[in-house]
């Protein structure tokens, strides 16, 4: 079995927002919410303060906020809309792929090394879509294996060279961390 534990890179601060209406319309959410959230995401400023100096405020024309429980749901839409896309449906016992997902924490898994790419492949150009970004720098494999079979050091995807790690403890840090930061 190979498993990808996929991260998105600053997930928050990059998804396209007229891509979030777009969703939010083919998701049929009623129109008076759509234009709440839309609303909600328009024409946010924001400065910088150092010291006791504060900039003068600029346009944000990405993302989402941090800490509003609406960008959070709005994020889990996002990533379930492309996921959906990708058309996994059944067990992995079924299929040679598979994708598990809980919030922003993505797991691919696959039966074989060339499913495994397949799938990546897919997610990625899917999550592009939306403007959201493969963090290679934390995105890790993982290969789950009968004794004697040879082991994956790092696995390649394209211009991707992602980490192999042996065992959970990776994915277990990464769950605290996350709770961590959501309390």
């Amino acid at each position: 079995m190979h498993v990808s534990f996929i991260d998105f890179k600053q997930a928050f601060d990059f998804v396209d927002r007229q891509k979030i209406i777009q969703m939010l319309q083919e998701l049929r959410i009623p129109n008076k919410l759509v234009r709440l959230i839309k609303t909600t995401i328009q024409n946010m400023e924001g400065s910088v303060k150092i010291g006791n100096l504060t900039s003068n405020p600029f346009l944000i024309s990405s993302g989402v906020r941090h800490g509003d429980p609406l960008s959070a749901t709005i994020f889990n839409l996002i990533l379930d809309s492309v996921i959906k896309k990708l058309n996994l449906r059944r067990n992995v016992s079924l299929k040679p792929k598979q994708i598990v997902a809980y919030a922003n924490d993505v797991a691919l898994l696959a039966r074989s090394l060339k499913a495994l790419k397949k799938i990546f492949n897919e997610l990625q150009n899917e999550a592009t879509l939306v403007a959201l970004n493969i963090n290679e720098g934390k995105t890790k494999y993982m290969q789950i294996k009968r004794m004697g079979v040879k082991d994956i050091t790092h696995l390649k995807i394209d211009n991707f060279a992602f980490e192999s790690v042996k065992n959970c403890n990776y994915l277990s840090s990464i769950l605290k961390a996350d709770n961590k930061m959501n309390i």
